[in-house]
Order: C-alpha cells, then sequence, then structure tokens
C-alpha cells in the first residue's frame, strides 16, 4: 500500500531479452509519471540461449547505467527458480553465477538495491545445486511466479526500497489493512466476489 506504480508506468514486456530491454529503454521513461525508482528484472529469457554469463553482465550493467546516469534509483532484481524441467543443468548454473553477480554488485554500488526476494522462495537444500522454488511457488508450467512468490517479491522489493518512501501514516485502520504471509494474495478479504479490497497482492518486473 506504500508503493503505487501508475499503470502507465508498466513497462514489463513477457519474453523480453536483456538486449530487448536494453532497445527499448528509453521508452521506458517516456511515460506520463517519470520514474525515480525502477525495478529492474531480467535476465529469465537469456538463460536458455546461448548467450554466455558475460553478455548478460555487460547487457544489465549497461541497463543500470542508463537508468542511473538519468537519475532512477534502480531497485534490481534477480532472476526466479524454475522448477523441474525447464532448464539443463548448465542453464541452471549460469543463472545462479547471474544472481549471484547481481547480488554483489549491489553490495558495491550505493544507490542501487538488491531486491532479495529468493532466501523466501528457494529450496535452501538446492541453492547452489539445482536451484530448485518451494512448493507454490511457480505456477504449473513450472516457469512462472505463482502467487507465492508475487507476495515475496513485494515484500522484499518494500524491504529493499522502505526507506526511500515517505512514511506511511494512515487516518484509519479497516480489515483490508491486515496481512499475512500465508495469505498470498494479499488481503484477508480476499473471501468473495463482493469483499475484495483495493490491493489483492503485488509483485513486479521491468
Amino acid at each position: 500500500q506504500r508503493v503505487i506504480f501508475p499503470l502507465e508506468n508498466e513497462q514489463g514486456v513477457s519474453g523480453d531479452t536483456l538486449q530487448m530491454m536494453l532497445a527499448r529503454a528509453p521508452a521506458t521513461l517516456a511515460v506520463k509519471y517519470k520514474p525515480n525508482i525502477m525495478a529492474l528484472m531480467g535476465g529469465a529469457n537469456n538463460i536458455p540461449t546461448a548467450d554466455t554469463l558475460q553478455t548478460m553482465i555487460d547487457t544489465w550493467l549497461a541497463l543500470v547505467a542508463f537508468y542511473t546516469q538519468r537519475g532512477v534509483t534502480v531497485a534490481a532484481f534477480p532472476v526466479p527458480p524454475r522448477a523441474t524441467g525447464v532448464l539443463t543443468q548448465p542453464q541452471i548454473d549460469k543463472q545462479i553465477a547471474f544472481n549471484d553477480y547481481i547480488k554483489e554488485y549491489c553490495s558495491k554500488h550505493a544507490g542501487i538495491f538488491y531486491v532479495d526476494y529468493l532466501e523466501y522462495v528457494t529450496d535452501p537444500a538446492t541453492r547452489y545445486t539445482t536451484n530448485q522454488p518451494l512448493a507454490n511457488m511457480v505456477k504449473a508450467d513450472n516457469l512462472h511466479p505463482a502467487n507465492g512468490m508475487a507476495y515475496w517479491m513485494g515484500y522484499a522489493f518494500l524491504a529493499a526500497i522502505g526507506n526511500l518512501l515517505p512514511p506511511y501514516v494512515p487516518l484509519y485502520t479497516t480489515a483490508a489493512d491486515a496481512y499475512s504471509p500465508t495469505n498470498y494474495s494479499g488481503s484477508l478479504l480476499r473471501t468473495g466476489s463482493t469483499s475484495y479490497s483495493p490491493m489483492l497482492g503485488t509483485g513486479g518486473t521491468h
């Protein structure tokens, strides 16, 4: 509820590679409300390609530079884990290395925030082997985040950038403000077709 993303500013495009994201980067700032914070997630669609890890890193760095040089704060998301059968082991190894690079880069560069949601959605026993998501974190296609992962993405995003936002001081509190980490739709009022609250979960991409 503290993070407001105008629909006009949603610039995520399904299927984009990092190279495609870089090519259309100027258009992402030509929006009605110029952003001061960019939620940047890219690389998932490069993993199954012949792109090397270094190519991915170089393109990601070019994206970060494009936004930071224009006064936009970058909140960098790592690539989400895929379930069994989606990636080969060499591709999984490339994904792990790419995510580790993003985390290390953010730790060494002020003003670039790492959105550390992986600790909530990845099986710790497989973190550096097969990198499997926890149960119910991906959809039936074993590929895309389910509501559970989307919740933790939003949770980690707010944790990363919360200090950049003005304080949230509601004038009143309703049942719609009650949240539970076990209720992945976000609002505890989501019990029927007429009792939805204004916010039903969170998450985001570039």
